[in-house]
């Protein structure tokens, strides 16, 4: 599994890759423990809930990944995430980067603090997966 994007602008560089692919280079995982409350019929239950947190570092190149792990990367990146401990640490780490988060910034008009969608690193980007 990897991320695909076309032309993608390496800024630090300043060159457009024709093809980019993001994969995971090297992922890291803790399990952690949660209590989960939940109310049936006025009753209220806690559980615990094995999960993970994680930390998962991308690299961007102009290759497939098949051809670009022992080449080195035009970026890299670090992707944070939380998954249950059943599910893919890989697959959460992928969504997480592609997805969005939200922030809190100041509202000159209102002057509140209003919540703001932002796009994560690889927002917009493409799943490539191989099947084989």
């Amino acid at each position: 599994m990897a991320l695909k994007k076309t032309n993608y602008e390496v800024k630090e560089m300043g060159l457009t890759l024709a093809e980019a692919y993001a994969f995971i280079h090297r992922i890291e995982c803790d399990r952690y423990a949660e209590t989960v409350s939940t109310e049936v019929n006025g009753e209220i239950t806690e559980q615990q809930v094995d999960k993970l947190k994680g930390v998962a570092e991308f690299y961007v190149q102009n290759a497939p990944r098949e051809s670009a792990m022992g080449l080195k990367p035009f970026e890299r990146h670090i992707v944070h995430f939380n998954c249950k401990a059943n599910e893919n640490p890989m697959e959460a780490a992928y969504i997480e980067a592609k997805g969005t988060h939200t922030v809190k910034e100041y509202d000159e008009d209102t002057h509140q603090y209003v919540d703001v969608e932002k796009p994560n690193i690889f927002n917009g980007w493409e799943d490539d997966i191989v099947v084989e």
